[in-house]
């Protein structure tokens, strides 16, 4: 878990393939069906997902080479600290592990970590004792269909590495097998300044409302995105450069970015985090010598 409650932004995704590096899945691990295979995980959309053949965790779990190189390019350990799929159908009591090593043979391991793919989202006493929640403090499965319950491990402070491992325990998962879309694995970065009260968090709904002659209102319902806006007044020039103005370069407004509110809230941690781009592109702001200022504009990826 971050140390840290300053605003998490991930990126890029060292998953996905680019002119430099073509991140690979190693044979032997896990079992995942012909139609829905690993790579899916490193397509954009997260209507492509892939699905073991069953629910067995020596064959719901993968490693990927986020080093391999394409011809002409050196072999590498990656920064990262944020490892997440943002959607899965493990079930409330699942857990899942992620590991990272500098080794194919996966013996030179340089993190660890397991959590409950549900997490405990109501702290004790946050609840009447009637609430369908109140025993576990987890969501219900009727109220997780709003909020996706991310597989998220955000490490302490980043690590090098070249192999990541996931594996997903969740033998008793009554769909028979288990499914994931889009992985990402990303360095992250935590302003040394947190953003400024006013921040705002909330949600967007795209739906399309017609009203008829009749004066009566239909609608064409879509996903609720989560949203996000923030700025800070008074970063240090070069941070903010090398990282707000480098993130604006290279993500522009379709490259997708993992947000996370504050990474230290373990019990808001997965409300307040989601795979996201940027809605707008605006100016860095000379605040005063040495110092810049800075704004974000996010909205949540849905599909």
């Amino acid at each position: 878990m971050a140390t840290s409650n300053n605003v998490l932004l991930a990126f890029p995704n060292r998953s996905d393939v680019d002119a430099f590096y073509q991140p690979v899945f190693l044979p032997g691990y896990g079992n995942w069906q012909d139609t829905a295979p690993l790579t899916n995980l490193q397509n954009r959309f997260l209507a492509y997902k892939t699905r073991s053949i069953d629910c067995d965790p020596n064959n719901s779990q993968f490693v990927i080479d986020l080093g391999n190189p394409v011809s002409g390019q050196p072999a590498t350990n990656r920064m990262i600290q944020v490892v997440v799929i943002p959607n899965h159908n493990v079930s409330r009591y699942g857990t899942y592990t992620v590991n990272t090593y500098t080794d194919a043979a996966l013996t030179n391991q340089t993190s660890t970590t397991t959590n409950q793919a549900w997490p405990v989202v109501f702290p004790y006493g946050s609840l009447a004792w009637e609430h369908e929640s109140w025993l576990d403090g987890k969501l219900t499965p009727e109220r997780g269909a709003f909020y996706p319950q991310p597989l998220l491990v955000v490490l302490p402070t980043a690590v090098l590495c070249r192999y990541v491992q996931v594996i997903v325990n969740d033998p008793t998962n009554t769909a028979g097998y288990i499914e994931l879309s889009r992985l990402v694995c990303a360095p992250g970065w935590q302003p040394s300044i947190n953003m400024k009260y006013g921040a705002q968090i909330g949600v967007n709904d795209h739906s399309i409302k017609t009203t008829s002659l009749g004066e009566v209102d239909f609608y064409d319902p879509r996903a609720k995105r989560r949203k996000a806006a923030f700025s800070i007044d008074y970063l240090p020039q070069n941070e903010a450069f090398g990282n707000a103005l480098d993130m604006q370069i290279s993500q522009g407004l379709s490259g997708q970015i993992f947000f996370s509110y504050s990474p230290t809230d373990t019990a808001n941690l997965n409300r307040l985090s989601f795979l996201a781009t940027l809605t707008q592109l605006d100016p860095l702001t000379a605040a005063s010598y040495g110092y810049q200022g800075v704004s974000f504009n996010l909205e949540e990826v849905v599909g």
